[in-house]
């Protein structure tokens, strides 16, 4: 899910060259872990208001995806549906909003919601930077040039997104990535394997890229390009 997709439809074509994709973060830590972080949705509908709890699925600076439980409304389609007050409860605290549903999904006796919080409403940045760093989170991003950028770790659940992406990615900016596992190396090694460009390798990434034999393979590839174009 992108939460900003509906609203690049309208932006001009020039804006919407250098738009990227927010990164989310899937949280797939322990049943512990998921404790530690407990989603609020109210609804206000015909004047009646639902109160509904669950767990969060997935974040970005920009909005967040969440399964709710309990006796849930019949909501309407999505263009008439009211903007709803949200609250999640985490180690940090409690960090609280208004946000838009941009999807719905029922799924067995749970819905799925995913809320868009607006790009200029960095309400949600210091929860995305500190599960980034204490729980290892790790996302891609991508533009519509086929530049991505890994964000946070490049673990397995993070290559997972890459591969999902791969037809796409022209070009891997690694300036951000925080480290690289097995997982991770496997991914980029494909990706390099079929003719994509690594930048911003650097620290213990660039380390265990080089052992694996990966820089050397994109080096050569980069020989080819312009100047600067790889690592």
């Amino acid at each position: 899910m992108s939460y900003g997709r509906q609203a690049l439809r309208s932006r001009p074509e020039a804006q919407l060259a250098e738009r990227r994709q927010q990164a989310r973060y899937r949280i797939s830590g322990s049943a512990q872990e998921h404790a530690q972080l407990k989603v609020g949705v109210s609804i206000v509908q015909l004047g009646v208001r639902h109160d509904l709890v669950g767990s969060l699925l997935d974040i970005s600076e920009t909005g967040l995806c969440t399964r709710l439980q309990g006796k849930l409304p019949k909501l309407p389609l999505r263009d008439q549906t009211p903007s709803v007050e949200w609250e999640i409860y985490s180690p940090l605290g409690l960090t609280c909003g208004v946000a838009t549903i941009r999807r719905q999904q029922q799924h067995g006796d749970d819905l799925l919601l995913g809320l868009h919080i607006g790009e200029n409403k960095p309400v949600l940045k210091g929860l995305v930077d500190y599960l980034r760093a204490h729980w290892n989170l790790g996302s891609v991003s991508v533009d519509n040039k086929g530049h991505a950028a890994v964000h946070g770790r490049l673990h397995f659940e993070t290559a997972r997104q890459l591969t999902h992406l791969s037809h796409r990615v022209k070009k891997i900016d690694l300036s951000q990535c925080s480290g690289i596992d097995g997982a991770g190396i496997g991914v980029v090694d494909l990706a390099v394997a079929r003719g994509v460009v690594l930048t911003g390798c650097a620290g213990d990434v660039r380390a265990m890229l080089t052992v694996a034999g990966v820089c050397q393979r994109c080096f050569k590839l980069g020989q080819t390009l312009p100047a600067a174009a790889h690592c």
